[in-house]
């Protein structure tokens, strides 16, 4: 193995996605297999640091080899996945009014502005309203993913596909109810984009309650305050909680595991949507969603 080797092997392993404590461990066994190879020989020069420098990536690649192989969704085996916002551990995680938030957005229709590729406002039986957008981490870790499924279960929640600048980046067998992707194949939420990028939506009803200012607003060609703007929001997330998403994932060798998700609004929702209207610096509002792993 030449330098080069060692230098790539060590960037790769820089590059996997661990937490702290196994890096940790990562490092100790480096300091200690280095510790001992200098122990060991009593010869000084550039030959004993070169294998010493071996006897360290060597213990490096084992740690890491028992590690990754105990499997990335902390604790589960060859098989198992967890979304990138549970990376920490536990199954509850929390989306706050940061700029990926507002990265969504919401709109006002009427029969006519559905459509049926998927990019746009699905007909969900909501003759007017307002369609809300909700920017969600949905990405999975794990080892030998293959393919990602994304469904919705349960509800009316759907998916809305922005395809940016081309719309031929949108994922295979894309509809509002389910898509499938490979790792990695989407954008994140926030620029510069290269494809595209998934929202979940939820409608509301012109006549759901809480929402008549806003509708009247909407209406008559206005903009939306802070308090009608955090009404159609809190009614989308209600609409959102009553939903359940489905992520399958499919591994190198065929075999397939899944979980089914809630996503829910915080009690500060609807005051924190407010105070974001108003002016409120985003950094400084409580997180106001709520994603569940069911089972």
């Amino acid at each position: 193995m030449r330098r080069d080797d060692v230098a790539r092997a060590c960037a790769q392993i820089r590059q996997v996605d661990l937490g702290p404590d196994a890096r940790g461990r990562i490092a100790a066994a480096v300091r200690r297999a280095a510790r001992e190879r200098r122990e060991a020989s009593p010869r000084a020069g550039r030959a004993a640091g070169t294998r010493g420098r071996w006897a360290a990536l060597a213990a490096c690649a084992v740690a890491f080899a028992v590690i990754v192989g105990s499997g990335l969704a902390r604790g589960g085996g060859a098989h198992a996945f967890t979304l990138t916002a549970f990376a920490d551990g536990g199954s509850r995680a929390s989306v706050g009014l940061g700029s990926e938030f507002w990265q969504g957005g919401l709109w006002s229709f009427s029969d006519g502005l559905f459509t049926s590729d998927g990019t746009g406002i699905a007909d969900t039986g909501v003759a007017e309203g307002f369609a809300v957008s909700f920017p969600l981490d949905l990405e999975v870790k794990g080892a030998g993913i293959s393919r990602v499924r994304y469904a919705v279960a349960e509800g009316s929640a759907y998916f809305r596909y922005d395809p940016h600048a081309d719309p031929a980046t949108m994922p295979d067998d894309f509809s509002p109810r389910s898509y499938s992707i490979e790792p990695g194949e989407l954008d994140r939420l926030l620029p510069p984009f290269r494809e595209g990028v998934v929202y979940v939506m939820a409608n509301v009803a012109a006549d759901a309650p809480g929402v008549a200012e806003a509708w009247g607003a909407a209406v008559q060609g206005g903009g939306l305050g802070a308090q009608e703007s955090a009404a159609v929001f809190l009614a989308g997330a209600e609409e959102l909680a009553r939903s359940v998403i489905e992520v399958t994932v499919t591994f190198d060798d065929g075999a397939t595991e899944t979980h089914r998700y809630r996503v829910s609004p915080a009690e500060n929702f609807r005051a924190a949507i407010e105070a974001f209207c108003a002016g409120e610096d985003a950094a400084s509002i409580p997180d106001v969603l709520t994603i569940e792993q069911l089972d």
